[in-house]
């Protein structure tokens, strides 16, 4: 029993450690809780993917912090989207390590349906964001 909890730990840590992104996370910055009060009060606690209401939902960062220079930047409401725990897990699960793979399509789509109820980074803004991505898979072994 126990070498099959290894063996799948094992797997589950080289499956998590080729999907990863870039290294460097930055921090949430000043003001962060505040920030989520306003982005919750915006959005009326209602998931931005789905639609869903509810209360306890993530603010999440559209374009993930690790692809922003500085959490100045990365904290902008238009980067930012209210998701309901389903579609925040799916984003992480799916559509990040995609990104960081090399396909930005399914951010492209998350963007999508993002739009249709609100902001979303500017283009300039998506397009230095996978570029930064890029560098990343760039550097990666």
């Amino acid at each position: 029993m126990k070498r099959r909890q290894t063996a799948r730990r094992t797997k589950l840590k080289a499956r998590r450690k080729a999907q990863a992104g870039p290294r460097q996370t930055i921090p949430y910055g000043k003001g962060w809780s505040t920030l989520c009060k306003t982005i919750r009060a915006q959005q009326g606690n209602t998931c931005r993917r789905c639609g869903a209401t509810g209360t306890g939902y993530a603010v999440d960062h559209t374009l993930p912090r690790r692809l922003w220079p500085s959490s100045e930047a990365a904290n902008t409401p238009a980067n930012l989207a209210l998701l309901c725990p389903v579609c925040h897990g799916h984003k992480t699960a799916i559509i990040e390590p995609a990104l960081y793979g090399g396909d930005p399509s399914f951010i492209h789509f998350h963007l999508k349906l993002l739009a249709r109820s609100g902001p979303v980074p500017s283009s300039t803004h998506i397009g230095d964001a996978l570029a930064r991505a890029r560098e990343h898979l760039e550097m990666t072994p």
